[in-house]
């Protein structure tokens, strides 16, 4: 599972990044799906709805960006089996830009069981595709 915080205003390229829309602004690649609406703090970081990813499943974005900027990307996500081995891989402009093996988990997703997770990506174009993650 995974979910988006919301940054300060301005500062969040990501349009609807807590899926609180639902599917407004999200390419889901893979069979990727919403749990479905959930009390707070339960299957998801914040809010009511949450990204469920698993076997190479993920979300893709395109944003508007600057050529040679680095730019923060940034999710919650938490292994809902909690077993190993397994993977987040994070993809910028198609290329990897971060990997987290072996996330965590103990099967309960509660909002406290979420980790945060930050990779720094430079922008090589005026729209980059960014695609959170991708669980494998």
């Amino acid at each position: 599972y995974r979910d988006d915080t919301l940054d300060a205003p301005g500062s969040n390229l990501v349009q609807n990044p807590g899926f609180e829309s639902m599917f407004a602004s999200w390419t889901f690649v893979g069979g990727a799906q919403l749990p479905g609406s959930n009390p707070e703090g339960l299957f998801n970081h914040t809010g009511h709805w949450s990204y469920m990813g698993y076997d190479g499943r993920s979300v893709e974005q395109t944003l508007s960006t600057v050529i040679g900027t680095t730019y923060q990307v940034s999710f919650w996500a938490v292994n809902q089996y909690g077993t190993q081995p397994n993977s987040i891989v994070v993809t910028w402009g198609g290329q990897q830009v971060g990997l987290v093996a072996n996330a965590p988990g103990n099967g309960f997703l509660s909002a406290s069981d979420f980790v945060q997770y930050t990779f720094d990506a430079v922008a090589f174009d005026t729209s980059t595709k960014v695609s959170l993650p991708k669980w494998v």
